[in-house]
């Protein structure tokens, strides 16, 4: 191994080095600061060596089955000034829940807390989430060297901070802030400012949530490591470097480093003498020094293209590798392709409806789309599936869902309670139990918020417009009457609309409101808002939409003989108006829906495109999930 020290600037941000080698002492911490760890739970987690590496095996299962106490202390030291880096290997041989938490270090369920998730999703939580997410899976049954690092602030005086993922020594996510986003960077520093209050980090584990409902971390975790800084790139293969042997390090740096950039080469190029920030050295041989030296440089006298190879020596103390490159050389002037047009032989005629459009919901092309519904999230059904990878085998079964209802929810969110029975999926006797099975319950005094489909900076994203209306429907129920007053507000919370309210019964059972009288907001300003709803009583709230007047076939469009019928014939029938005529101004002469891979669906049966679950009553309807990396609401469908 690399045990290198001489970088004094890292080691001496350490805070914790857990190296799991001790089967005696599980948790016990090497930076000779006393931060020993107490294996916890109905399953103590064990030393063990796996695939050649030693580690702390913990059992996953139900919160609280094996895990990993640390000090209540531990962060006593991080702030704004400092940041934060998490860092570790992990090894996973199974499938998971997408919330298994690597580490999870907090006060509770209500934060603040920041915490790392086995999909390698950091978050820092402070009533809002900073984080950093790759939106992909890592392969299964091999070591993955992780490292979550916050920069922070310095009070402020940095143009930009806040979290970025490396997944060996890569960077696989980028969350950090501009200061000209001053929202967020101030949302940001607010969550540093948590550290102030030791209380707010008394809560401090490897392997469980600080949420009852998830189930604990199933795996195994080596060399964890915990600073009070937010590491550079090269700080990070620093430290991953110092677990590996000289030989893991430059097949490391050939696979995942050593790049060509090109095939052709026309003029003089800059091969790399090093990589991994300096740890490993590479020297290049050239097959035809004579067209192309060691060095790169291009015999400027080559009359006709010539094929070379360039071989790349890696090398770290006595462990060598090499990668090799096949090129073509062409002489200056000399185009690398040529396309010969005979234009007076034509072989077939273009046909004439061969252009057209392929529409799919990617980037949010249908939900927060051409798909008019400006609320994210609308039913609380957001979801993943458990298993979404290789991993469900030739049968592609699903192992279920795992719902998280309050997505793209903000506000009183701890004044909002999830129920999965005596909902619309019971109302409407629906057996499906995945279908609509999740509904809210608000308390008295509550306001929560919807910014429409934002992305993960969660800026609000709701298009409103100066004068233009927007119509409200929800299903609610209560056990005595309250009423709920509807807003529009911009990013500040000051007011863009006027307000409306919904006189809500109390007889305890459920009704869509906003149907048979409209309840409707007009636009004060034309900017992107966010909704808000204000509770008077304890409300029970499914099926949240907020919809434009003035979209597609509300009136009788020119360039449709069926948009107005099919608007006034079908509820659902409510599409963005401009992103409509957009389409058509490119005159295809057909629309290829709902897609390719959508069509297709990954991994899971569950997962393909089925149209009878697009065309019944939106409340019917079942989401579905994409390759895309969200929620489907399927509002967007064949009817």
């Amino acid at each position: 191994m690399n045990n290198d020290n001489s970088n004094t600037s890292i080691n001496g941000n350490l805070i914790a080095h857990y190296k799991f080698d001790n089967p005696d002492h599980v948790g016990q911490d090497y930076s000779e600061n006393g931060n020993d760890g107490t294996a916890s739970g109905t399953k103590l987690p064990s030393i063990q060596t796996v695939a050649g590496r030693s580690a702390v095996s913990l059992a996953g299962g139900e919160h609280g089955t094996s895990y990993i106490s640390l000090p209540d202390d531990l962060l006593k030291e991080v702030s704004d000034q400092t940041g934060i880096t998490v860092s570790t290997w992990m090894h996973v041989s199974t499938a998971g829940s997408l919330w298994e938490r690597l580490f999870d270090f907090g006060k509770g369920e209500t934060g603040p807390y920041i915490f790392l998730t086995r999909n390698f999703r950091g978050s820092c939580f402070a009533g809002e989430d900073l984080v950093a997410d790759p939106g992909k899976s890592f392969a299964a049954g091999e070591w993955v060297h992780v490292a979550f690092a916050v920069t922070g602030t310095k009070g402020g005086t940095l143009s930009s901070a806040g979290p970025m993922m490396y997944v060996n020594g890569e960077v696989v996510a980028d969350g950090m802030i501009s200061q000209t986003s001053s929202g967020t960077y101030a949302k940001l520093r607010a969550w540093f400012a948590t550290f102030e209050d030791q209380v707010n980090y008394s809560n401090n584990t490897i392997g469980k949530s600080q949420y009852a409902a998830d189930v604990d971390f199933g795996g195994s975790l080596s060399d964890f490591r915990v600073y009070k800084a937010g590491l550079t790139q090269d700080e990070v293969i620093e430290i991953m470097c110092e677990s590996l042997t000289d030989e893991e390090i430059v097949k490391l740096a050939k696979d995942k480093y050593l790049t060509f950039t090109s095939s052709i080469i026309t003029k003089d190029i800059e091969l790399p003498a090093s990589l991994m920030g300096g740890k490993v050295d590479v020297s290049w041989v050239s097959s035809d020094s004579a067209i192309i030296t060691n060095e790169g440089t291009l015999n400027k006298t080559v009359q006709s293209a010539q094929g070379v190879t360039l071989t790349a020596v890696l090398k770290k103390g006595d462990s060598t590798v090499e990668k090799s490159f096949t090129v073509s050389v062409l002489p200056e002037g000399l185009p690398p392709y040529t396309l010969t047009i005979d234009g007076n032989h034509e072989i077939l005629d273009v046909s004439e409806v061969l252009y057209g459009l392929f529409y799919e919901d990617i980037n949010n092309a249908a939900d927060g789309g051409i798909y008019a519904e400006l609320v994210q999230n609308r039913s609380f059904e957001s979801f993943a599936f458990d298993s979404y990878s290789h991993v469900c085998g030739v049968h592609g079964t699903s192992t279920g869902r795992n719902y998280t209802p309050l997505h793209a929810w903000s506000g009183d969110t701890d004044k909002m309670t999830v129920h999965n029975t005596g909902g619309l999926n019971d109302f409407f006797g629906i057996e499906d139990k995945d279908m609509n099975a999740h509904y809210v319950t608000v308390a008295d005094g509550a306001t929560i918020n919807n910014r429409g489909f934002a992305d993960s900076n969660q800026h609000c994203s709701m298009f409103i417009k100066k004068y233009a209306k927007y119509n409200f429907t929800i299903w609610a129920k209560a056990e005595a009457a309250g009423t709920i007053t509807l807003q529009l507000l911009d990013k500040d919370g000051k007011a863009i609309s006027d307000a409306t309210v919904v006189e809500v019964n109390g007889d305890g059972k459920w009704k869509k409101y906003g149907v048979d009288s409209k309840l409707v907001l007009t636009g004060s300003e034309t900017v992107l808002g966010q909704l808000a709803l204000t509770f008077n009583g304890e409300i029970s709230i499914d099926m949240v939409s907020l919809m434009p007047e003035d979209v597609w076939g509300a009136g009788v469009e020119e360039r449709s003989a069926t948009a107005h019928a099919n608007y006034k014939g079908n509820s659902n029938y409510r599409l963005r108006k401009d992103l409509v005529n957009a389409l058509v101004d490119l005159h295809p002469t057909f629309l290829r829906f709902p897609g390719g891979c959508i069509s297709e669906g990954s991994h899971i049966w569950e997962n393909v495109y089925d149209w009878k679950e697009s065309v019944n009553d939106i409340e019917l309807r079942k989401e579905n999930y994409n390759v895309w990396g969200y929620m489907m609401t399927m509002g967007l469908g064949y009817s």
